[in-house]
């Protein structure tokens, strides 16, 4: 089983906890909802169908280390992920290998609204391919 949730609000910062002007807070509802409520969940109803020496690989992000404060929200999450994948590979350990992956930069629908367009050309070109990840990098679809 691989989990990646595709959430990240641009955006979602300070304005997730204290809105100011006229900019409403993102979804940090949604964003918990989509990355870390789901990912429970999945895992929750595919375990009791998983044999022994199945393996789950959860999705994060840099932004678990070193999160960026114009994503908030997102980065929280990313955090939650490496700990509930810790919690769960413990809980797990005698019959189902559980880790988590920080992939790199992968272009997911959500990443335009992330950053500026001159930023977003060079988006992915830092990693070792050269571009952007695809979700498809990550699971066969």
């Amino acid at each position: 089983m691989v989990a990646k949730a595709v959430n990240s609000p641009a955006q979602d910062g300070i304005q997730a906890i204290a809105p100011r002007g006229d900019r409403p807070p993102r979804g940090l509802d949604v964003t918990f909802r989509t990355n870390i409520h789901a990912m429970f969940y999945l895992t929750k109803a595919a375990v009791p169908h998983m044999r022994p020496g199945a393996a789950i690989i959860n999705t994060t992000s840099i932004n678990a280390d070193a999160p960026r404060p114009h994503l908030l929200a997102y980065a929280t999450t990313k955090g939650a992920i490496r700990n509930f994948t810790g919690g769960l590979a413990q809980l797990l350990a005698e019959e189902i290998r559980v880790n988590c992956v920080a992939p790199g930069p992968v272009w997911t629908p959500p990443i335009p609204s992330t950053m500026p367009e001159e930023k977003l050309r060079q988006f992915g070109s830092q990693a070792p391919m050269k571009r952007p990840g695809q979700p498809v990098d990550l699971s066969p679809i």
